[in-house]
């Protein structure tokens, strides 16, 4: 009995144990791809997690690796720079592992070196608000098959200012955009941008800034002549003041009333508003919440004229511009609508007090509304100028 337990037991005691293992040790990435050595050769850094390992290439012709922050005493580390040393611009693969100095667990990353054949701007957003904090910019690089290289360290750009021969008016780049050293801005540059910026070059990563509202392209290229079949890329950056509208959300106001609206900018994180009082800066605010004063704990069906507004207007804080006797008459159609199908729901409800009692408030509704309808008509006969105003 006891022999058939340890001969269960121990081989389940194993698998749990190697599980374990292999679940806490693993690298940062299980494969990358890196660009041939052209001009510069290109690193990048595998970290593992969980112990001390040993290095080594399969391949050292093609990648080499080199471990950091070895102990003293062992040579072990749980970092490594991997460098792609061959200098053919035809794709190899190789392999490189990490064995575990304690138990003997071995890692692997597949190492691919190819050759670049694009380049693009990775961009967060294509539109940057005045006043605010510089946006940094990354170049990608990718092979013919469209696969994207894991570093682009220790290669050259060169990055311009382009006029925007696309807008209206063509102005000046550089007085609408600005390019911005990360030793002059708050962020933290990484160790090969900071080298670049200190030999006054330009790496993968930039930081741009907006001086005035306008549009203009930015172009990057890698600078070594290896590289002149690789087109440059350009994207299009929009420069834009960071206005908001003051009141944001949604306005309900009855027909002839009138609310003012104020435009907030916002620059290095302060707000100043202007009152929209200019003929060239208006909004108008259609929304037929009509009689909720009337009702009791708003039980009005305001949802319903809310979607009347938003029909005509798309939204409740649009600009309005549909002609006055179309609006009239289909607001018209609709409030009838509405009245008919309560007069409906009223008449099949049953005898007259109960019908009361139980729709008291909408009986409410109905007068008030009627009443509405026939104040409005008589305004327009009596002054048909007024009838555009209602939109």
């Amino acid at each position: 009995m006891a022999m058939a337990f340890q001969k269960w037991f121990l081989p389940f005691c194993s698998i749990l144990l190697g599980a374990s293992v292999s679940f806490g040790h693993r690298l940062n990435v299980p494969r990358i791809m890196l660009p041939y050595y052209a001009t510069t050769a290109i690193n990048f850094t595998l970290e593992a997690a969980e112990g001390c390992y040993r290095w080594r290439s399969l391949n050292p012709e093609f990648v080499s690796v080199q471990p950091i922050g070895s102990k003293p005493g062992r040579e072990c580390s749980t970092r490594a720079v991997v460098t792609a040393v061959s200098t053919h611009p035809s794709q190899k693969t190789t392999v490189v592992y990490a064995e575990e100095e304690g138990s003997g667990l071995s890692l692997r990353c597949d190492v691919i070196v190819a050759k670049i054949v694009f380049i693009d701007i990775v961009t967060t957003t294509r539109i940057l608000y005045l006043g605010d904090s510089p946006e940094e910019f990354e170049v990608r690089a990718l092979d013919d098959k469209g696969n994207t290289f894991s570093s682009l360290e220790g290669l050259e750009f060169e990055w311009a200012l382009l006029s925007d021969d696309t807008a209206p008016t063509v102005i000046d780049a550089k007085s609408i955009l600005k390019f911005v050293t990360f030793q002059d801005s708050k962020y933290s540059a990484l160790s090969h941008i900071a080298k670049f910026e200190a030999k006054d070059k330009q790496g993968d990563r930039i930081l741009i800034e907006g001086l005035r509202a306008g549009s203009a392209k930015v172009e990057t290229r890698l600078k070594a002549e290896v590289f002149q079949d690789v087109k440059p890329s350009v994207v299009r950056l929009i420069v834009i003041d960071h206005l908001m509208l003051n009141p944001s959300q949604d306005i309900y106001i009855l027909v002839y009333c009138q609310v003012q609206f104020y435009v907030e900018k916002l620059r290095q994180g302060k707000v100043t508003g202007n009152e929209m009082a200019t003929t060239n800066s208006y909004l108008t605010s259609v929304s037929y919440a009509m009689f909720s004063n009337l009702c009791h704990g708003n039980a009005c069906r305001t949802d319903y004229f809310k979607q009347i507004a938003s029909r005509y207007s798309g939204n409740h804080n649009s600009v309005l511009r549909l002609p006055g006797q179309t609006c009239f008459l289909g607001f018209m159609l609709e409030s009838i609508a509405v009245l008919v199908s309560y007069v409906c729901e009223l008449v099949v409800s049953g005898p007259p007090w109960v019908m009361f009692l139980v729709f008291g408030d909408q009986l409410i509704f109905l007068v008030s509304m009627g009443w509405y309808l026939f104040s409005v008509y008589y305004s327009s006969v009596q002054d048909p100028l007024k009838l555009p105003e209602i939109c």
